[in-house]
């Protein structure tokens, strides 16, 4: 994100939907609020990515650009892309990414086998209750 571009894959479309200011650190918080609100306030295009994107950039689970849940992560992403009719290196602006991820994922109910296994879905449904 250094150079301005916000690079997501596409599970963290649902990530950020659903991001309530709890993480896995104070400094993950803080880079995922500060994209948060660049989202909301600027409306960019965000460019889709199957690797490290910038939420993943201050996540304890990046080692050296690779997450060290990439298996799984790599699985949401996948189901994710499909329903979002997404691949990597297409782009789109963030109201209709978070627009397609609720029409496409969320009030079809798909988000349970997407986000299946997941650490935090447990905040997700709270957050959506």
């Amino acid at each position: 994100m250094s150079d301005g571009r916000i690079f997501l894959r596409p599970h963290h479309s649902l990530c950020l939907r659903y991001f309530s200011g709890k993480g896995y650190s104070d400094d993950f918080v803080e880079g995922m609020s500060e994209i948060l609100r660049r989202l909301e306030a600027e409306n960019p295009a965000v460019t889709i990515t199957d690797n490290c994107d910038s939420v993943c950039a201050r996540c304890p689970r990046n080692i050296s650009g690779t997450c060290s849940s990439s298996e799984k992560v790599s699985r949401m992403d996948r189901l994710c892309g499909e329903e979002l009719k997404l691949s990597p290196g297409d782009q789109i602006t963030w109201r209709l990414l978070k627009d397609r991820a609720y029409h496409n994922i969320i009030i079809t109910g798909k988000r349970k086998n997407i986000c299946r296994g997941c650490v935090w879905e447990s905040l997700c449904i709270d957050t959506a209750g």
